[in-house]
């Protein structure tokens, strides 16, 4: 693997271990959707191209990333109901 600081092009080796990193995890669905198994896998080649080469340091990274994406989606979204006259959402 390279071990420069930008990676622009992936080896077969770079794709097999950010292939590992990501079979660490129980991303299949039900479980996960589509939407967080596509950004768990652009989120890891983002981080081999900004520099980040070590697969320990890559599974850390994904443990951080989706435990930011849970907390987001499972966050209470808004309501849609039109609220009384004077009052505002907070």
């Amino acid at each position: 693997m390279s071990s420069d600081g930008h990676h622009e092009y992936f080896a077969p080796s770079d794709m097999a271990m950010i292939e590992r990193v990501l079979a660490r995890f129980d991303l299949r669905e039900p479980l996960c959707s589509p939407a967080m198994q596509r950004g768990a896998a652009k989120f890891l080649i983002r981080k081999f191209q900004e520099g980040m080469t070590e697969e320990v340091d890559m599974a850390i990274a994904l443990v951080r990333y989706l435990g930011l994406w849970r907390v987001w989606w499972s966050r209470p979204q808004p309501s849609a109901e039109p609220l009384p006259n004077g009052v505002r959402r907070a």
